[in-house]
């Protein structure tokens, strides 16, 4: 009796744990309100931060460009440098927006 006890617990636990792993693959997408299809994509947002600081792509050395999501908000994470400056700003991967521009100069 208390292996069948134990067997049920092992099997109901594994049956729980992968609800909850295929649920939250399956809410991700969802949970954004759109998908990569409606995505500006990673050269636009390059162009449009390289625009705001006024400088080409031959003039930059990128050092990050990512997606991610904040809060259901997916952004492109663009890092780059010229010269003695470091740039960072956040991209709104579906209407291009600019978010936290940042200029630093460093050694």
């Amino acid at each position: 009796m208390k292996k069948r006890l134990a067997l049920f617990m092992v099997v109901g636990a594994i049956m729980v744990l992968t609800g909850c792993i295929r649920a939250n693959t399956i809410k991700a997408p969802l949970e954004s309100g759109t998908d990569e299809t409606n995505f500006i994509g990673e050269e636009k947002a390059k162009e449009i931060v390289l625009a705001k600081a006024g400088l080409s792509a031959q003039e930059v050395r990128f050092d990050r460009v990512e997606l991610d999501n904040e809060k259901g908000v997916w952004y492109y994470e663009i890092e780059f440098r010229h010269g003695y400056k470091e740039y960072s700003a956040d991209v709104n991967a579906v209407d291009g927006s600019v978010k936290d521009y940042e200029v630093e100069m460093y050694d």
